[in-house]
């Protein structure tokens, strides 16, 4: 396999990974801004690809 898609692969793997131990987040946490003038963490996830 092509070392630059099986790195993508794994970044997916993992990202995913990250998105499933969100579930249990509260709503106050998911609308928390990251930092200071930038999106929430809703927003952060919203925009990763499918």
């Amino acid at each position: 396999m092509d070392k630059n898609k099986e790195e993508l692969l794994i970044h997916f793997e993992h990202s995913t990974d990250i998105v499933k131990k969100l579930v249990d987040t509260s709503e106050e946490y998911w609308r928390t801004l990251i930092a200071k003038d930038k999106w929430t963490v809703a927003e952060v996830i919203g925009h990763l690809t499918p």
